[in-house]
């Protein structure tokens, strides 16, 4: 399943079990990092993240939840969990989901990625530390 189909199916359980309003935010990253001390390596970390979080409104009340699993079931879980939140949270007069002639767009890529470091072997960005 896509990033875009987690977040679709999580806004559309979301909206199946009663919310007035839902949004989901996906986040996906590599990390690496290394520490090189007088040219010996001290410390290596190397990780790959993907999660969700979804945001339901009930009427004025609003309850949050994130997750790492993004599997059908724990995607189900997040959504309960946001529910579950949302039934214990005071209203607030000002919650709501923004108007969409509020969003702006973008008509290009931001490119913030470069396939070009992200094809750097583990070795060579040691040897370049």
């Amino acid at each position: 399943m896509s990033l875009l189909d987690v977040a679709v199916s999580a806004v559309e359980q979301a909206m199946a079990r009663g919310a007035s309003g839902a949004e989901c935010t996906i986040s996906e990253g590599d990390e690496f990092s290394v520490d090189v001390r007088m040219g010996e390596v001290e410390t290596l970390k190397e990780a790959g993240s993907r999660a969700a979080g979804i945001r339901i409104l009930k009427g004025q009340c609003s309850g949050s939840s994130y997750t790492s699993d993004l599997s059908p079931d724990g995607i189900a879980k997040m959504v309960e969990a946001a529910f579950e939140i949302s039934a214990i949270t005071t209203g607030d007069p000002f919650a709501g989901m923004p108007d969409p002639a509020d969003l702006g767009t973008l008509d290009d890529d931001l490119q913030l990625f470069s396939d070009d470091i992200a094809g750097i072997p583990t070795e060579r960005k040691i040897a370049m530390a």
